[in-house]
C-alpha cells in the first residue's frame, strides 16, 4: 500500500524566500495488526533563514484534525475517507490571529505531528499493492509503504444520525443558539432554493454561474443542479450539534461523511452573520453539499474564483463554490426602472433587494438600506451636480455610485449607465451626448439620490459645441430647484491642468454664482494616494479652498479583469493580483465616499435659479466681447487692404 501526500504541504503567512524553505519527512511502520495501530510521523523542518508561521490547514500535515491529508491507494484503488471535512477559512484565521491556528518555525527548527489514520480512512476494500511504484506528489519527503494484516476498519465516536428526521434536532444548543440555529437554516433553504430556481431558468453562460463554476457545460450544468435538488429544504431538518469535541485549526465546521444530516459547529460559526457572504447560512450550505458528494478542493471566495476560471470541472465539485454561488458573495438587487419614454432625461430607479435576506416573504418588499455607505443622516435626498472634462470618468463614477447604493459587492459590479446618451464618439469628445437626470432610491425608498450627469466641456468638436453643452448644463440645472452639490471631476495622473481642463474650470466658475462655490468638490480619478501628482494650488483661485478626493473606480478595475481573464496567457497568480486589486480599490473607495457623502451631509442646499440669470449675463457679455472681436477683426482686414 502506498502513502502519497496531497496538495500543498503547508500554507505560509509572511515573508518566504526564493528557495525552497520546508523539509517534511514522512514515517510508519512497516506493517500493522489493525488501522488502529496505524500511525504516520510527519517532521516539518525550517530549511530556510526566516522564521515562518504556518497555516495549520486542514489539507496539510500540521493539522490537529483527522482530515484529508494523505492519498493512500492500491495501484488504482483507493480506500474511503472517513475523517472530518471541515469549513475552513484562511483569510478569516488570519484576521483573528489566533496563535493556536499556527505553527511557529524558526530557522532550523523542527515540527512533529504524529496522524492517526484510525477513522480516517476504511481499508476493507484495499489490499497489497501489485505494482511496487510509489508515487510522490508535491512532496519534499521520504516515502514509504506499509501493510495491514487485519482490522481494516473502526468506526469513529459517532454522533446520532437524523438524515431522514422531518424536524430539526439540536444537541447541546442554548435557547439562543438554537434560535440562531433555526434563523441561518431558514435563510440556507431558501438560498438553496433560490440558487435551484435560477439554474434551471439558464441554459448558457451567466456572470453569476461563470463566476462560481466556469464555462458552462450542460453536464457540468445538470451536476450543480443535482448538489442543490439535493439538498433543497434540507437546513430545516439538519441536525446540528452545538458541543463538537473537533474544532481546533480555526474551523468554523465539520461534518462525517458516513453521519448524513448532522452538522457540527465550531466557536467561529458563532461570529458570522445570519445571511449574506460567509455567513451562517452560506457555512449550513457549505457542509450540506458534503452530503450530496462536493469536496474542498480549495478555500474561499478567490480560491473559488479562480478554480472557476482555471478547472470548471474541479469548480462544481467545490463546496464553497456552491456557498458562494447561492450567497453570490452578496446582495443582488432587483432594479424597477420606470421611463415612459425613452428619449425622456429623467430616470427613477426603484431598488428591491431580495438575496441579501432571502426570506421568500421580501422577495417582493422593499426594506431598509444595508449597502457599504453610509448615508447623510441630515438628509433625506440629495442632488449632486456632475460636471468636468471629458473623459474624466464622469459618467463610471456615476454607475459606480448606483451599484453601492444598491448594497453590490466589489465583484457584483456592473455598468448601469444610460447608454442612450452616448454620442459614439472618439473619446476626444464628450461621450455624453446631452445632459441627463438620474434619479433612484434606496430599498424602502428612505433616501432619494438625484444625479445630473452633464456632457464634458472642452470638447474637441470646437467652441460652437462648448457653448450647447454649457447651454444644456444650465437648463438642467435651472429645473432642479436647489442642489447639494456641484462635483467637478479631473484625472489626476498630472501635476497641473492642462489647457482644456483650466478652460473647462473657468467655464464653470463663469457660470456658478459665488453663493454655490461652497458646495463645489474635486474627485480625482485614477488614483490612489501614492499615485496621486495633481497641484492643488493650480486651481482657480476660486476653488482652492474646495475639498477633495481621489479614488480609483473598482468598477472601472473589474471591466479590465473581465478582459485580462479572457487571455488565454494570463496565469492564476495574474488572475489573483487583479482580484485583490478590486477589493482594494473597492475599500478604499467606500471609506472614500464616505467622507464625501459626511461632506455633502453638511453642506446646505443652494437654489438654482441664480445659476440660470448669472449664466444669461454671462451669454449677454460674451455675445458683445463676441461683436467687439468680430469689429476688430473687420477693421484690421480694412486697414491691411
Amino acid at each position: 500500500m502506498i502513502l502519497i501526500l496531497i496538495l500543498i504541504l503547508v500554507t505560509l503567512c509572511g515573508r518566504v524566500s526564493t528557495t525552497r524553505d520546508l523539509l517534511l519527512s514522512l514515517s510508519v511502520p512497516n506493517s500493522a495488526v489493525s488501522i488502529n495501530e496505524l500511525l504516520v510521523t510527519s517532521i516539518v523542518t525550517n530549511t530556510g533563514d526566516h522564521s515562518l508561521r504556518l497555516l495549520n490547514h486542514p489539507q496539510t500535515v500540521l493539522s490537529h484534525l483527522p482530515t484529508r491529508v494523505f492519498h493512500i491507494s492500491r495501484g488504482n484503488i483507493t480506500p474511503d475517507f472517513t475523517g472530518l471535512i471541515v469549513h475552513y477559512s484562511p483569510d478569516y484565521v488570519v484576521q483573528k490571529n489566533n496563535s493556536d491556528d499556527f505553527t511557529f518555525l524558526d530557522p532550523g527548527q523542527t515540527y512533529e505531528r504524529i496522524h492517526s489514520l484510525a477513522g480516517v480512512y476504511n481499508f476493507t476494500g484495499t489490499g497489497p499493492d501489485n505494482s511496487g511504484k510509489i508515487v510522490i506528489v508535491k512532496a519534499e519527503t521520504n516515502c514509504t509503504r506499509f501493510k495491514i494484516s487485519g482490522g481494516l476498519k473502526t468506526a469513529p465516536n459517532r454522533f446520532n444520525s437524523f438524515a431522514q428526521s422531518t424536524q430539526m434536532l439540536q444537541s447541546g444548543c442554548t435557547i439562543d443558539q438554537q434560535n440562531i440555529i433555526s434563523e441561518a437554516a431558514k435563510y440556507a433553504d431558501q438560498y438553496i432554493s433560490n440558487a435551484l430556481t435560477y439554474l434551471q431558468t439558464i441554459n448558457g453562460y451567466t456572470p453569476r454561474y461563470g463566476a462560481w463554476f466556469g464555462a458552462y457545460g450542460p453536464q457540468l450544468a445538470e451536476t450543480v443542479k443535482f448538489h442543490y435538488a439535493n439538498m433543497v429544504g434540507r437546513a430545516m431538518v439538519t441536525a446540528y450539534d452545538c458541543m463538537p469535541d473537533s474544532c481546533r485549526d480555526g474551523a468554523v465546521a465539520y461534518v462525517w461523511p458516513q453521519q448524513p444530516g448532522v452538522i457540527h459547529f465550531c466557536n467561529w460559526f458563532w461570529s458570522r452573520p445570519p445571511y449574506g457572504s460567509n455567513s451562517k447560512a452560506g457555512t449550513i450550505i457549505h457542509e450540506l453539499s458534503h452530503f450530496t458528494g462536493t469536496v474542498d478542493h480549495v478555500y474561499g471566495e478567490v480560491g473559488s474564483l479562480d478554480l472557476a476560471r482555471s478547472s470548471p470541472s474541479l469548480a462544481v465539485g467545490n463546496a464553497d463554490s456552491h456557498m458562494y454561488f447561492a450567497e453570490n458573495s452578496a446582495t443582488l438587487p432587483i432594479l424597477t426602472m420606470s421611463l415612459s419614454d425613452p428619449t425622456a432625461k429623467s430616470i427613477k430607479v426603484s431598488v428591491a433587494i431580495t438575496r441579501k435576506s432571502p426570506d421568500k416573504s421580501s422577495e417582493t418588499k422593499q426594506v431598509s438600506y444595508n449597502g457599504p455607505l453610509k448615508l447623510p443622516h441630515n438628509k433625506n435626498s440629495i442632488t449632486i451636480v456632475m460636471v468636468g472634462e471629458t473623459g474624466c470618468g464622469k459618467t463610471a463614477f456615476m454607475s459606480l455610485l448606483q451599484n453601492l447604493f444598491q448594497g453590490r459587492s466589489a465583484l457584483e459590479l456592473e455598468d448601469l449607465h444610460d447608454k442612450t446618451t452616448d454620442s459614439n464618439l472618439k473619446k476626444s469628445c464628450s461621450q455624453t451626448e446631452k445632459a441627463k437626470l438620474y434619479e433612484f432610491k434606496t430599498p424602502g425608498g428612505g433616501f432619494t439620490i438625484r444625479m445630473l450627469d452633464t456632457p464634458g466641456l472642452g470638447d474637441s468638436r470646437g467652441l460652437e459645441q462648448d457653448k450647447i453643452n454649457q447651454k444644456d448644463i444650465t437648463n438642467e440645472i435651472s429645473k432642479l430647484g436647489t442642489i447639494d452639490a456641484v462635483v467637478i471631476m479631473s484625472n489626476a495622473t498630472t501635476e497641473r491642468l492642462g489647457p482644456v481642463t483650466a478652460y473647462a474650470l473657468q467655464i464653470l466658475v463663469t457660470i456658478f454664482p459665488r453663493s454655490v462655490l461652497h458646495n463645489i468638490g474635486f474627485i480625482f480619478t485614477h488614483t490612489r494616494p501614492l499615485s496621486f501628482n495633481f497641484i492643488p494650488d493650480s486651481l482657480p483661485p476660486e476653488l482652492k479652498k474646495s475639498p477633495y478626493w481621489f479614488l480609483e473606480n473598482p468598477l472601472a478595475l473589474l471591466i479590465k479583469h473581465n478582459t485580462i481573464i479572457q487571455n488565454e496567457t494570463r496565469t492564476p497568480r495574474i488572475i489573483r493580483k487583479s482580484v485583490e486589486e478590486i477589493y482594494g480599490a473597492y475599500e478604499d473607495t467606500t471609506e472614500t465616499l464616505d467622507e464625501w457623502l459626511e461632506w455633502i451631509n453638511g453642506c446646505p442646499p443652494q437654489p438654482t435659479k441664480g445659476i440660470q440669470e448669472l449664466y444669461n449675463r454671462f451669454i449677454q457679455v460674451q455675445s458683445r466681447l463676441d461683436d467687439l472681436i468680430r469689429h476688430l477683426e473687420k477693421l484690421s482686414t480694412e486697414e491691411k487692404e
